[in-house]
């Protein structure tokens, strides 16, 4: 079997050489060349040995062209879904900041009679064991004080968030509304007087109403800020939240109620600092 195979291959090799002398010595003759009949002779033999190898290198050729192809779109779809997360986060990003524009326009428009610094919440603090913080990107070199009012969007305009109560130069720290520490005056949205205060419960995002008002309070009803002695730690007239369940003890003048915040603190984002009133 070897030496048949050694045979043949040595017959084509010949065959082949033959074939690349005749047309090197026809290609210097004429038409009438005596070299013709023998050139004729020639590519009757070798005709089909030469379709023979072109037809088995044929397959690979065109195989391995296939595997570039492969490659290539391979390549592209790599590129087009890089592509599509780029574009998907720029959109995000976009929408994200579209919201935050309308969260500060909706913030300052209803806040006509103070002057706002608007502020972003870059950290909150953990609930357990600790006080309910944030920290705004504003501080000292922005007019900020201790004991201001900080303020939030919310459903109905602007929202009370808490009270700042540490400064440094360009951040602060705020106290949440949601913190049983920080103790807020409040009076009915309908009336003038000091109804209650309200404080936070710890335990969620409610707050806790102690009213004494001998006229209990309902459910539906919206409390403000009943506002501080020269407007520090708050403003008057910022919605605190609503009244959504109430408790009264038969046979006394304590009401308690739960209330709903006017701001969403699970979504912290744009705040804004009173730093001061607007001019007459």
């Amino acid at each position: 079997m070897g030496r048949d195979s050694r045979r043949t291959r040595l017959v084509l090799t010949l065959l082949l050489l033959t074939s690349v002398t005749l047309l090197l010595l026809d290609g210097r003759s004429g038409a009438g060349s005596p070299l013709r009949r023998v050139r004729d002779a020639a590519g009757a033999v070798l005709g089909p040995v030469q379709r023979a190898v072109a037809s088995a290198a044929g397959p690979p050729v065109r195989f391995a062209q296939g595997l570039g192809d492969v490659g290539s779109r391979e390549d592209e779809l790599r590129r087009l879904r890089t592509e599509d997360q780029v574009l998907r986060q720029q959109l995000a990003q976009g929408q994200d900041e579209h919201r935050r524009l309308l969260e500060l326009e909706r913030l300052t428009s209803s806040a006509s009679a103070l002057r706002i610094k608007a502020a972003r919440v870059i950290a909150l603090s953990p609930a357990q064991g600790f006080s309910t913080t944030a920290t705004i990107d504003v501080g000292a070199h922005d007019g900020v004080r201790v004991d201001t009012t900080v303020v939030g969007p919310g459903a109905s305009g602007q929202g009370l968030v808490g009270r700042v109560v540490a400064v440094h130069p360009t951040t602060a720290t705020v106290l949440l509304a949601t913190d049983p520490g920080c103790y807020v005056g409040v009076r009915r949205s309908t009336t003038g007087g000091l109804f209650g205060g309200v404080a936070g419960t710890g335990a969620g995002r409610d707050l806790e109403l102690t009213g004494f008002d001998p006229d209990p309070v309902k459910v539906g009803e919206s409390l403000v800020t009943a506002g501080s002695a020269g407007g520090r730690p708050f403003v008057k007239d910022v919605l605190v939240g609503k009244v959504v369940k109430v408790r009264t003890a038969p046979g006394t003048l304590t009401t308690r109620a739960t209330v709903t915040p006017a701001v969403d603190f699970g979504r912290l984002d744009v705040v804004g600092v009173v730093v001061g009133q607007q001019g007459p």
